[in-house]
C-alpha cells in the first residue's frame, strides 16, 4: 500500500503540479458589472431574505419589483 501511495503521489506531483493563482472578484471580464449593479443586487438579496423570513404578499411584491428592476438594469 505504501508503494501505491508513493507512486501515486509522484505521478500527481509530476503531472498535476500545484500553482497558486490569485482570483479577484472584480475582474475586467465583465466591464458592465459596476458599482450600480452590485448595489442593485445587494438590495435585491436583502428583499429576498426579508420575503423568505416574513412570507407576506407585500414582501413578495417588493422583492419581485426589485428583481425586475435588477434585470432591466442588467
Amino acid at each position: 500500500m505504501d508503494y501505491y501511495n508513493s507512486t501515486l503521489r509522484a505521478l500527481i506531483d509530476k503531472y498535476a503540479t500545484v500553482e497558486i493563482q490569485r482570483v479577484t472578484a472584480r475582474s475586467s471580464l465583465a466591464r458592465w458589472y459596476d458599482g450600480e449593479c452590485r448595489d442593485m443586487k445587494c438590495q435585491t438579496r436583502k428583499l429576498e431574505q426579508q420575503h423568505r423570513r416574513l412570507r407576506t404578499t407585500e414582501s413578495e411584491t417588493a422583492w419581485c419589483q426589485q428583481f425586475d428592476a435588477q434585470r432591466r438594469l442588467y
